[in-house]
This record gives structure tokens, C-alpha cells and sequence, in this order.
């Protein structure tokens, strides 16, 4: 609460002022934390000599349901969740004499005798209590009750039955639709003291994290929640459970890859978020918009590959993603996530090599000039690796070479991817191999770091041409020994 803290420091004067004759109003958009900020203020209010009633009057159809509303949070036996439950049938059918308990401690200081589908709470305000009540209404601008008939209630309540009334509204949806001017008269003449509310990223953060493992990767969360630039806690919490349903999908020996696990907390709340803003549709998702730049990304995806994949990886294709986000669809995430780089090379804490060259703006020059040697020694030494992971090294020395930052030239590199099919076309790791020279993104989760070079282009089909003939030919031997 402390960016509101100025806020809290006012409600507690107006309830100390012994008649203030007008109405508190607490705005701000839709999930900005309105109903979170209020709630902690209530807590902390409850072993005080105030009574504070909060009602939503969302979706609420009449003054009289407003009145049922505050009868049940002041009766002890009607106020239980059961008597909530069974509110409609009681409406009209108990005739009372009912005492109130004011005080929430067993004993009961006020009597109202009375049909409740007649009930008029602000007869009850006219007799003295021990603990003074106060009303607080939330989701005034989602009432169905009319604007004319639920703003002269609240007025009633302060003018005449003189209740201190805190309101909580997304006042621009008010003054914005048919009713403003009916509202914009009112306020002028019962609300005396309106702020706005500021959400506290952090401290609503580590609130909705309580008890979730993601607490270990909050600065993850946090740096996505800053790039998007999203007001709505609301929908923030959404993904946060979103999040926890997947990753109760995800294998444990995969969770146990910590440098995996951020990056699918980063990857999971970018997508999620900016689905939620409306900037991402699940056919731009399918078509990978969101993993590479182009005009066609700024767009129809609001830049969401600036913002949270330039020089990052996305860990699965758009189809994946889709599925997850979509369809809630994690049928394929366990056997997806063991074809990602983490899990291919069985590296378990630390990330291989090429995807730090990868992530080379990330390195200092003295580990970079160490990893490009040890990768230039590796190519031509002519060292084995997995067909996708060979990739993506020859992808990384061709954008190295080209950048000045590698003693391999390029006459080299297609010598040595020669000599490497050479070497390496009979051995059964080709022959058990089937790649495509299909898309952008092999399964690693990493896209080729100069993909759209003409040098790699032609080189990964020479690549791929050669392993779909050496599959080929695995496959034929595999048919014989069936015979």
C-alpha cells in the first residue's frame, strides 16, 4: 500500500471526523487493484470501533437489493455464506423482528421490524450503535441499478441518515457514458475527497504469489509486467493462474532446469499478456509473428518481438504456444520441451555453449573470445554433434565471420560442411535423423541466428538434403532386418 500511502493517511481522517456530510471516492481503471486496496484497508481496520461494510453493486437490479445486501453483513445468522446463498428465497418471506449485531461479537444493540423485500437500511442509521458503521460501495459503474436511483440512495445516506460512504468506481466509464452529466451534478454536490488509486506492482505482486513456486522467479515476472505496460492486476492474476496450470503439466526433471523454467515463465506471461491486451490473436501466433521482426509484426502484433523475444528465446513454435494459450491444450508440452536445447545436449543447470554465442550481446569479451575458439576448434576438428544442434553452430560462425568476429572465413565454412557430411553422412545418428528445411524454428526453441542469410539458406539444404538421403537409406535397412 505504500504508493497509496497518502490515500490511506485520508480515509483515516475522513473516518475520525465526526460529521463530514459527503461521500469518498476511490477511482481508477478496471483491475488496477481498486478492490485489493480496499480490502487490505478493511483488514486493518477490523479491530477498531468502526464498522466497515462493503457491498459490489455489481449487478444488482434495485435499491432493495442494496438493502439486502447490508442486512446480511450486519445480521450474524443471515450474514453467512449459506444465508448469502439462500438471499432470494428470503427476500419477501420472513416477517422480523430480527436484532442486529453491530459490534460482530454475539451481542445484538439494534432491532428492525420489517418485511425484508421492504427493508429500508437507513431507518436502522437513526439509532445509537457502539461501533459506527460505514458504507463502502464498490463497482458503482456496474450497477444495473438506474444512475438517478442508486446516486440518490448514496446521497440519502450522507445528507440525511449522515453515514460516512466511501464509493469505488472506474469513474471514466461513468462520466463517459449516458449518465455522465447526471453524475458529474451529483459528484459535485456529495463527494468531497476523490483519489486516484496506483497500484504497488510489487507488494501485489508478492501478495498473488503467496504460496505459488513462481515466488522464486518474481524479477522474471516483474521485467515482463514493465515491458507490457498492462494496468489490469485482474488479468495479471489470470496468467498467474494460467501459469500454475501448466506448469503442473511440465515433468519434474524438466522444472529442475532453472535456466528452463525462466524462460518459460518469461516466454508464458509475454504471450499471456499481450493476449489479454488484445495485441495477439492465436493466428498471428500460429504464423510466428511474434518470434521475428517484420513490418507485418508492428503492426498486427503491437512490436511484441521488440519488446520480449529480440535476442531471446521463445522455447517452443507458434503452434505450440497456441495450443497452450488458446486451447489450453498441454497434451504435447512434455514431449516438446524434451526437444528443446536444455534437454537435447542432457545439460541439466548450465546452458550449452552455442545458445551463450546465441545470446552473445549478454557475454563479456574475455568469455566471448573464449567461446567462438573453443566453437571455431570444434568446426574444424570436424566434432559430431545433433544434426539440429550442428545447425545452429554452422548458423552462429556464418553470422560471426560475416561480423568480422571470427578468424573463419567464409570460403572455410562451406569446406568444412562438406567435409562434415562426408564424415558423418553413413553414421546412424544420420540415419536415424529426419530433418525438414521447412520454417525458421527446429525445436530447440532458438530460431537460426542469421536465418535469412543466403549462405546459411544454401548451406542448411545441403544439410538437410543430405540427411533426408541418409534417413532414407536408414530406413531401408531398418525394413531388412524386419524380413
Amino acid at each position: 500500500m505504500e504508493i497509496n500511502k497518502h490515500i490511506v493517511d485520508n480515509l483515516d481522517y475522513y473516518l475520525k471526523l465526526s460529521s463530514p456530510e459527503y461521500a469518498f471516492l476511490l477511482c481508477g481503471d478496471w483491475g488496477v487493484g481498486k478492490t485489493h486496496f480496499i480490502g487490505e484497508f478493511v483488514e486493518n481496520k477490523k479491530n477498531t470501533d468502526l464498522k466497515l461494510i462493503k457491498i459490489s453493486l455489481f449487478g444488482l437490479k434495485n435499491i432493495s437489493d442494496i438493502n439486502a445486501c447490508i442486512f446480511q453483513e450486519l445480521h450474524p445468522i443471515l450474514g453467512s455464506k449459506y444465508a448469502r446463498l439462500a438471499g432470494n428465497v428470503l427476500k419477501g418471506a420472513i416477517s422480523m423482528g430480527v436484532k442486529l449485531d453491530v459490534d460482530s461479537d454475539g451481542t445484538s444493540e439494534s432491532t428492525l421490524n420489517t418485511k425484508l423485500d421492504k427493508l429500508d437500511i437507513r431507518e436502522f442509521f437513526s439509532d445509537k450503535k457502539t461501533k459506527e458503521i460505514v458504507l463502502i460501495f464498490d463497482d458503482l459503474e456496474r450497477s444495473e441499478i438506474s444512475t438517478v436511483e442508486v446516486l440518490g440512495f448514496i446521497n440519502a445516506l450522507v445528507e440525511n441518515s449522515k453515514v460516512k460512504v466511501i464509493l469505488i468506481a472506474n469513474e471514466n466509464a461513468i462520466v463517459d457514458g449516458d449518465d455522465g452529466k447526471i453524475y458529474t451534478d451529483f459528484k459535485e454536490k456529495v463527494i468531497g475527497k476523490t483519489f486516484e488509486i496506483k497500484h504497488d506492482f510489487d507488494t501485489v505482486l508478492s501478495h498473488f504469489l503467496d504460496g505459488y513456486s513462481l515466488i522464486n522467479y518474481k524479477q522474471s515476472i516483474t521485467d515482463v509486467y514493465k515491458r507490457s505496460k498492462l494496468k489490469n492486476l485482474r488479468k495479471f492474476k489470470q496468467s498467474i493462474d494460467d501459469f500454475e496450470y501448466l506448469i503442473n503439466k511440465v515433468d519434474d526433471k524438466y522444472k529442475e532446469n532453472n535456466q528452463f523454467y525462466k524462460d518459460l515463465v518469461r516466454c508464458f506471461f509475454a504471450l499471456s499478456i499481450e493476449i489479454k491486451k488484445g495485441n495477439l490473436s492465436e493466428k498471428d501466433l500460429r504464423k510466428n509473428i511474434p518470434f521475428r521482426w517484420s513490418a507485418e509484426n508492428k503492426k498486427t502484433s503491437g512490436d511484441v518481438y521488440t519488446k520480449y523475444f529480440d535476442g531471446q528465446t521463445h522455447l517452443y513454435n507458434g503452434d505450440t504456444w497456441a495450443n497452450i494459450l488458446f486451447k489450453s491444450d498441454l497434451a504435447e508440452i512434455n514431449e516438446e520441451t524434451s526437444k528443446l536445447a536444455f534437454f537435447v545436449e542432457k545439460i541439466v543447470e548450465e546452458r550449452p555453449d552455442w545458445v551463450k554465442l546465441w545470446n552473445f550481446r549478454e557475454l563479456d569479451e574475455t568469455e566471448f573470445s573464449k567461446l567462438i575458439e573453443s566453437l571455431e576448434s570444434e568446426l574444424n576438428d570436424l566434432v559430431e554433434n545433433n544434426l539440429k544442434i550442428y545447425l545452429h553452430k554452422i548458423s552462429l560462425i556464418i553470422y560471426f565471420s560475416k561480423n568480422s568476429l571470427s578468424k573463419i572465413s567464409m570460403e572455410r565454412v562451406h569446406e568444412l560442411v562438406k567435409d562434415y557430411i562426408s564424415e558423418y553422412k553413413a553414421s546412424e545418428h544420420w540415419k536415424n535423423t529426419s530433418l525438414s528445411n521447412g520454417g525458421m524454428f527446429d525445436g530447440t526453441g532458438y530460431g537460426y541466428l542469421c536465418d535469412r542469410d543466403d549462405d546459411f539458406i544454401n548451406l542448411k539444404k545441403l544439410i538437410v538434403d543430405s540427411s533426408v538421403e541418409a534417413f532414407e537409406q536408414g530406413e531401408i535397412e531398418r525394413k531388412r532386418k524386419l524380413i
